[in-house]
């Protein structure tokens, strides 16, 4: 048994399969209590937790035919965003129906309990967005901040969250491989092509 937990190890660092612990915060089962009306920017702060690089974040919009949104990650203080952003996503297509933009592969390193912001820019639209909750049973280390239409100053909610989904892992995304790569990536099926000969064997 020890044998083949460790021909799982060896085949699953060279196939390079993840094996680094996962962090994920989600407010999604407290539900959406309602949308947000008149904002252009809506935010939700989280604190960064021990896995510390931003993998993926997802959020839910109202219906907005014709309408588009992007996310942006800022550091965050008492005030709302500092600096510039550190990530900005492409803009997202919004169609008639509530729906969940999923961003993925933002790869972005963060500092362990350091408070950050994810922004949802509607991109000018005010009328009904960011889906939130006026509860915070799922997260408390962060909250929902929204800007009014035409205002300079952030409100903050201390109580609500936005709706949203934050996946966090220790490491960076590794690049594309290179040729080295592809041997490594050949013994670790050759390493499973054996321990799956053995379990055969044991079964035969």
């Amino acid at each position: 048994m020890f044998k083949n937990k460790l021909l799982l190890l060896l085949a699953g660092a060279c196939l390079g399969l993840p094996l680094e612990a996962t962090t994920i915060l989600n407010t999604y089962p407290d539900g959406p209590s309602a949308y947000t009306n008149g904002f252009v920017l809506e935010a939700q702060t989280f604190t960064v937790p021990a896995d510390t690089v931003l993998s993926s974040f997802q959020f839910q919009m109202f219906s907005a035919q014709f309408q588009t949104v992007q996310l942006e990650i800022f550091q965050w203080n008492a005030s709302g965003p500092v600096g510039t952003s550190l990530f900005t996503s492409a803009a997202m297509a919004r169609i008639n129906a509530t729906q969940d933009f999923l961003v993925s592969n933002i790869n972005l390193s963060l500092t362990q309990g350091a408070l950050y912001g994810a922004v949802i820019d509607t991109l000018g639209y005010y009328s009904f967005n960011a889906a939130f909750n006026t509860n915070q049973n799922s997260y408390t280390g962060g909250n929902m901040w929204l800007l009014d239409y035409g205002a300079s100053t952030w409100n903050t909610y201390t109580t609500d969250n936005l709706l949203f989904q934050a996946t966090f892992v220790a490491t960076p995304n590794s690049p594309a491989p290179e040729p080295g790569a592809f041997l490594l990536m050949g013994a670790g099926l050759t390493t499973l092509a054996l321990l799956r000969r053995r379990r055969s064997g044991l079964y035969s």
